[in-house]
């Protein structure tokens, strides 16, 4: 990995900034090709692979979380580490370049499949974090009508928002958090006027307003001039 370790968090966060636009723009080409969440996380990983070159590696789908949560309906609540409950996934991570280059003989740490491991390493506050960047998807194919189904939506969106501010919070003494900053991109497949504006109004009403680390992208289905 000699041609990551050169690769500072800025370029990396840059060349994910690039990807996001090429998603958009082929969104904007082509909107009735994205069928589901899953279809955008493959064209996203493909266009970042391009952008990101020899640093593609540090690229990775459907990453577990350093945590158990519940996600029922569409609710999540963070839950304690000795609890019947399971870990959740993230759909895209970028991972820290100097967590990858130093334990990429560490499987089991790397891939975030041993939870303990990961959660005795970050407790170790050896690095800044384990992901520069968290990502997740949401493609609303269904037609908004009136306020209650935008609520139903938000609350959908507002549950992976969750689970991505979770990624934010210290863990462990000194406090480390597991991702420096995580992002949402959240499509628009149903044509509708106007619904971006009230679904955001909705989730700034049930989660909070966005955090400067913590970002919330909403993709029109076609391409507005500014």
């Amino acid at each position: 990995m000699k041609d990551i370790d050169k690769t500072d968090g800025k370029t990396l966060l840059a060349r994910m900034r690039d990807a996001e636009e090429d998603l958009a723009a082929a969104f904007w080409k082509e909107p009735e090709s994205f069928f589901t969440e899953h279809d955008l996380v493959a064209r996203f990983y493909h266009l970042a692979s391009r952008r990101l070159g020899g640093c593609s590696r540090l690229l990775h789908c459907e990453y577990p979380t350093p945590f158990k949560c519940s996600m029922a309906g569409s609710t999540f609540s963070h839950e304690d580490d000795g609890s019947r409950f399971h870990r959740g996934h993230y759909d895209l991570v970028v991972l820290d370049p100097d967590f990858a280059c130093e334990h990429e003989s560490d499987l089991d740490l790397l891939t975030g499949q041993d939870w303990k491991a990961t959660r005795e390493f970050l407790q170790t506050g050896r690095f800044r974090q384990v992901a520069v960047m968290l990502y997740e998807f949401m493609l609303v194919h269904r037609k908004v009508n009136g306020d209650g189904t935008v609520g139903d939506i938000a609350e959908h969106v507002g549950q992976d928002w969750k689970k991505l501010l979770a990624a934010l919070r210290p863990m462990g003494t000194p406090s480390v958090p597991f991702a420096a900053a995580v992002r949402m991109l959240v499509f628009d497949g149903a044509m509708e006027q106007n619904w971006s504006e009230r679904l955001k109004a909705a989730i700034d009403a049930g989660v909070g307003p966005i955090r400067p680390n913590a970002e919330m992208r909403f993709v029109p289905r076609a391409r507005q001039e500014r």
